[in-house]
């Protein structure tokens, strides 16, 4: 029985199409009127299903895909409570630098062994959000229909069958089972991208709400940066420039 591919939901764009919507300047200005826009600005200048009338995909969650190396990523850390300062005087010691840094990344949700997990996940994850399937992702991240052996490997593979009680027929049926089954391979990663991202963004919302931070002076910074530009709130601004004193100077001698 042949097995019946999933058609897109996306019948209006091909994929490469779309992810070259990344680099197009007036996608990026419609996503950022979008992204930037806020409740109290009134009613919305597009709604998301005008935008995929338009362009044929929905706007990303943020702006990391728009732009990579946009320093947002760095105020996001900051505004999360994922970062840390470590005070440096003439007295410190590398010693109790590499300690402290030690101790402060313990207090950071580390990303960095996963990084390009967590790239690939946000890409996927927007891309089946806009309604391609997990096959046509795995198709334009690994950049094959489907990914196929080398033919170093491919002919060790039939080696390793011709040995035994089997016609070539049945021989080049095994090989390209294991193909396909290489094919299923990168269409599991990209379904675990999208779960491990998802879950990572999700934790990101939380801490973006209620910042953990990595140590006291980061974490007043943090939290008088919060109560200065996101929510303002004079007697936190006092609250928190005391708790950053305090973490500095330590609690004034009665």
């Amino acid at each position: 029985m042949e097995r019946r591919k999933r058609k897109s939901l996306n019948p209006r764009k091909n994929i490469s199409d779309v992810v070259a919507l990344l680099k197009d300047p007036d996608f990026y200005k419609d996503c950022k009127t979008i992204l930037t826009a806020r409740p109290t600005d009134g009613p919305y200048p597009m709604t998301p299903e005008e935008f995929f009338a338009k362009w044929g995909a929905f706007p990303p969650r943020n702006f990391a895909l728009l732009r990579p190396n946009d320093p947002r990523k760095e105020a996001d850390a900051i505004l999360a409570g994922q970062w840390g300062l470590i005070p440096v005087y003439p007295w410190t010691t590398e010693g109790e630098i590499r300690k402290a840094s030690v101790k402060t990344r313990r207090g950071i949700e580390k990303r960095h062994r996963d990084a390009r997990g967590i790239e690939l996940g946000r890409l996927a994850d927007w891309l089946s959000t806009s309604g391609f399937s997990t096959a046509e992702i795995a198709k334009e991240i690994f950049g094959r229909k489907r990914p196929s052996v080398s033919f170093r490997e491919e002919q060790r593979v039939f080696r390793s069958l011709k040995g035994r009680d089997l016609s070539y027929t049945e021989i080049e049926a095994r090989v390209s089972n294991t193909i396909r089954g290489r094919s299923h391979s990168h269409e599991k990663q990209v379904g675990m991208a999208i779960k491990r991202f998802r879950a990572f963004d999700a934790k990101g919302k939380m801490l973006r709400e209620a910042p953990a931070g990595a140590e006291p002076i980061s974490h007043a910074v943090t939290m008088l940066l919060r109560h200065t530009y996101i929510r303002p709130d004079a007697k936190d601004v006092v609250r928190w420039l005391e708790a950053l004193r305090s973490s500095l100077l330590g609690r004034p001698t009665p």
